[in-house]
């Protein structure tokens, strides 16, 4: 799939760690990039033009993942909230 150069930047901008990303072309126009950081999956949401929506963690991968504390979770979040 050919994503934009505008939407790989942004990406890359807001994402530097990012690995094993996977795009999708979604239905009303947008890409949305799948993607791990450490051993949390996070997608998020891309306009053609590259400007960031939003994102989700969808799970924790790796051993032990189940056993991270709640805070850890919050952590991520307010990482990816300090990027925009």
């Amino acid at each position: 799939m050919s994503v934009p150069s505008t939407v790989l930047s942004a990406f890359n901008t807001h994402y530097p760690n990012a690995t094993q990303v996977q795009w999708k072309l979604l239905s009303d126009g947008t890409y949305k990039a799948e993607f791990l950081i450490g051993n949390v999956k996070w997608q998020a949401i891309f306009t053609a033009s590259g400007t960031w929506l939003k994102n989700n963690t969808l799970s924790f991968r790796g051993r032990g993942a189940q056993k991270l504390p709640f805070g850890s979770f919050l952590f991520c979040f307010q990482i990816q909230a300090k990027r925009k």
